[in-house]
């Protein structure tokens, strides 16, 4: 494995396959499953959990919008980053993040397209077929950088939370 490659990985994997293979999250929950594309946007805006958009650097002048969203517990909360398929940051993967911060997790849903000015809002991400357009101009190795200082920012957020308590 090269420096640097698998940290995104590894935090996803980890969380998930131990919320999926017990059943349980980790604040001792059933697991539920997320909102459908067509009520993610309602259950956004009923969900009581704190969600807030962040600007993450990424390198020199690169940042990347980010949809963070908190557990409601006061322990140690373990970080997921959820990336998004091929149309972009949408209401449904914030609702995906929402759903694994009300399973216990910290989720953080990175717009790997920020850069690329897509028409549209944050909150209702960007036009279909201009996100996959888009996304086939992405270059792994820079996803693989935002990725990583998306995860260090994660495991920020994690210190930061625990140190408040």
């Amino acid at each position: 494995m090269r420096a640097g490659v698998g940290w995104s990985g590894m935090i996803v994997g980890a969380a998930l396959g131990a919320a999926c293979v017990s059943g349980k999250s980790p604040n001792g929950g059933e697991t539920a499953i997320p909102a459908g594309s067509v009520e993610a946007k309602a259950r956004l805006n009923a969900s009581p959990r704190h969600g807030e958009w962040a600007m993450i650097a990424t390198g020199a002048g690169d940042s990347l919008r980010s949809w963070v969203v908190y557990p409601e517990r006061r322990d140690k909360a373990p970080v997921v980053v959820v990336i998004h398929e091929i149309f972009g940051l949408t209401p449904w993967v914030r609702a995906v993040a929402d759903q694994l911060a009300a399973d216990g997790f910290i989720a953080i849903a990175p717009d790997l397209m920020t850069a690329k000015n897509l028409p549209g809002t944050p909150e209702d991400g960007p036009p279909s077929a201009e996100a996959t357009a888009a996304i086939r101009t992405l270059d792994p190795a820079v996803v693989q950088r935002q990725l990583d200082a998306v995860a260090a920012y994660g495991l920020h957020c994690q210190r930061r939370r625990r140190s408040m308590e």
